[in-house]
């Protein structure tokens, strides 16, 4: 991911902590705003201790640590 796509995550991310702490109502403001900044389609994953594997566009992919909590942002179309 592009760095200033990075920079918008973490700035997206540390406001969402702001108004949540639910890992469900953390993704789904991430997605959101990213959806509304960048298009359709974003997934978004946060929470502890969890693995994955998935398959993304070049580019659209971050993951990153607030904390203990991991979040993963990616796109696939």
């Amino acid at each position: 991911m592009p760095v200033e796509m990075q920079n918008v995550v973490i700035a997206v991310a540390k406001a969402a902590y702001d108004r949540s702490t639910s890992f469900d109502d953390l993704a789904e403001i991430i997605k959101k705003e990213f959806e509304n900044k960048y298009g359709p389609i974003w997934h978004c994953i946060v929470g502890q201790g969890f693995g994955s594997m998935v398959t993304h566009d070049r580019s659209s992919f971050i993951y990153l640590h607030i904390g203990p909590d991991g979040i993963l942002l990616y796109r696939h179309s």
